[in-house]
């Protein structure tokens, strides 16, 4: 597990630098210096599920719908955390704790890898989803990734936001009920319509 103390800021497009270190200074505004990002790697470190356990529960009704595209409860969330295996977790902690996540997560049968976002209400609208979806995006960048896909409610306005501060297009799928990103990792520092 990989620890820093976030308060410098930098443009918000990072995925075009080379070499780029995950623990950086590119991911936190001035205005929240006390956050500490925790890139886990869940193969190596098992203590990740009742932190992101903990974080999702506390996310109000209107989040937690929209982190699973359906409405959820703490049964939803504990069969989600019963069956999955992502190949990366950022935590942003606040005093300790876990107050937004990015996962990365492979895609069975496919070349692509999948993120998920969520952000503590009290935390919304701050930026901090944007910026853990870039330190992500970065991070797969740096694994040698070549590809991250984005998927959200229709109505998720922020995240499909997010997604398209990748310079990226959405395309509708099952009838406008959801919108699909892909974001390419390569050389090229934007995204492509997937």
């Amino acid at each position: 597990m990989q620890q820093m103390q976030g308060c410098h800021a930098e443009p918000d497009d990072v995925i075009g630098r080379e070499n780029h270190d995950i623990a950086g200074t590119y991911l936190w505004n001035v205005a929240m210096p006390d956050l500490v990002l925790k890139l886990i790697d869940p193969r190596r470190d098992d203590a990740w599920r009742d932190p992101l356990r903990q974080h999702l529960l506390r996310l109000d009704r209107a989040s937690l719908r929209q982190r699973f595209m359906t409405p959820s409860d703490a049964t939803t969330v504990d069969a989600y955390l019963a069956e999955i295996q992502p190949e990366m977790i950022l935590f942003l902690e606040d005093a300790g704790r876990v107050v937004a996540c990015a996962e990365v997560h492979p895609v069975p049968g496919a070349s692509h890898h999948e993120v998920a976002v969520s952000v503590e209400p009290r935390y919304q609208s701050r930026g901090l989803g944007k910026r853990l979806v870039h330190a992500a995006a970065a991070e797969c960048q740096r694994r040698g990734l070549t590809e991250l896909h984005v998927y959200c409610d229709h109505e998720n306005t922020r995240m499909q936001k997010i997604a398209r501060s990748f310079k990226s297009r959405s395309r509708p799928i099952a009838n406008w009920a959801m919108a699909a990103f892909s974001v390419k990792l390569g050389g090229n520092a934007g995204a492509h319509p997937a």
